[in-house]
């Protein structure tokens, strides 16, 4: 967490690990963290009503489901989505279509990626039963046979998406203003950092943004969105106006909409 010092600014990050922790000096911080661990790990704490608004972020947890098969047996797709109401999968990536040099020649790796919930049934199940699960599922689908499988492995992520639910908004812009007067050189960035469900390339172009900031630049990362441009041109800087230079307005979307849901308890 970083440590406070001054009104307005952070002075360090601790860093711990199995051989300890660490305290590291920074003067500047860019978290790529939930922005909920981000507020509860600040050290003091965040004042009460900025921490209610972390704890109230919630997060959809993935899982994914790698299994090995011949090259044969892939599809030439980066990606499939996968609307079968006999399977729980959501969709299938696969991996040597993007390089092949991410699987082993003559082999493809199938990735079945499920979309859950921490904690719950199936992000409980052992590996070797959500491998199996994944094995009958893409046979059910027609894509595989069973025998084609090879071997398979499992990867959990936590807090994989931000939710949209009554009243994020409202909370994301509670945090963003205590940071921005409280802890001003604490810079959030990506998907997680900032609660905005972005894409990849408008992920990575927040932490851009934000490191052309530290050289003198006035860009806003918070402009970034799904509705936002890829281009710098098109992100708003901090205090132009509509129409000038700078201002991002009148640009076309180029991400994702997200639909805002009813709070979960």
């Amino acid at each position: 967490p970083p440590h406070a010092g001054s009104p307005g600014r952070a002075t360090a990050v601790e860093v711990r690990s199995g051989s300890g922790s660490e305290v590291m000096p920074a003067d500047h911080i860019i978290s790529s963290m939930p922005l909920s661990d981000l507020v509860l790990g600040l050290d003091p704490p965040a004042p009460d009503d900025v921490q209610q608004a972390a704890k109230s972020l919630h997060y959809r947890d993935f899982l994914t489901v790698a299994l090995v098969v011949p090259a044969a047996s892939a599809f030439p797709d980066n990606w499939i989505y996968v609307h079968d109401a006999k399977v729980k999968l959501g969709r299938i990536q696969n991996f040597g279509a993007w390089s092949p040099d991410l699987v082993k020649d003559g082999r493809a790796c199938l990735g079945l990626e499920y979309f859950v919930f921490e904690g719950d049934e199936m992000w409980s199940m052992a590996d070797a039963d959500l491998v199996a699960l994944g094995t009958r599922e893409l046979a059910a689908i027609g894509l595989i046979d069973e025998a084609d499988v090879e071997r398979g492995y499992v990867v959990r992520m936590p807090k994989a998406y931000p939710v949209y639910d009554e009243g994020y908004d409202v909370r994301v812009d509670l945090i963003r203003r205590f940071l921005a007067a409280e802890v001003r050189n604490v810079h959030p960035v990506g998907r997680n950092g900032m609660h905005h469900y972005n894409n990849q390339d408008h992920s990575m172009l927040t932490a851009m943004l934000t490191v052309e900031n530290l050289y003198g630049e006035q860009y806003d990362p918070w402009n970034v969105n799904v509705e936002a441009e890829y281009h710098e041109q098109q992100v708003a800087k901090i205090g132009a106006s509509p129409g000038e230079p700078g201002s991002g307005a009148g640009s076309s979307g180029t991400g994702r909409s997200a639909p805002v849901l009813p709070s979960r308890s």
